[in-house]
């Protein structure tokens, strides 16, 4: 928005005051700043399916090398497509759908 007010500044015969462009553009920067910071980074994680089989590779036709069942947890590693890259209490890592996992948020305490 503030950069099509300075285009019309630019380009208009009208005058416009130098500070409604500034004071959008600082409002727009301390807002996206605000939300980046706040956005928590939750990296744990538990098996909300059955079953939940751990493959090689980020896709279904690469080797299985873990199966894991409902309650089991982990912390995400990295995510691809609809594949999470899960690491185990056990020290091994695997490939499972996201779908299958779902984030822990954690419980504040108020004082």
């Amino acid at each position: 928005f503030s950069f099509l007010l300075l285009l019309w500044k630019r380009f208009s015969n009208r005058k416009i005051n130098w500070r409604i462009p500034f004071t959008t553009s600082l409002i727009g920067i301390v807002l996206l700043s605000v939300g980046a910071i706040s956005r928590p980074k939750i990296t744990k994680c538990i098996v909300v399916e059955p079953n939940s089989y751990g493959y090689s590779e980020p896709f279904a036709g690469g080797k299985r090398i873990i199966l894991l069942s409902e309650g089991s947890s982990g912390k995400i590693i990295r995510v691809q497509g609809g594949w999470s890259l899960i690491a185990i209490g056990d020290g091994r890592s695997a490939w499972f759908e996201s779908e299958q996992w779902k984030r822990i948020y954690p419980e504040y305490q108020l004082k």
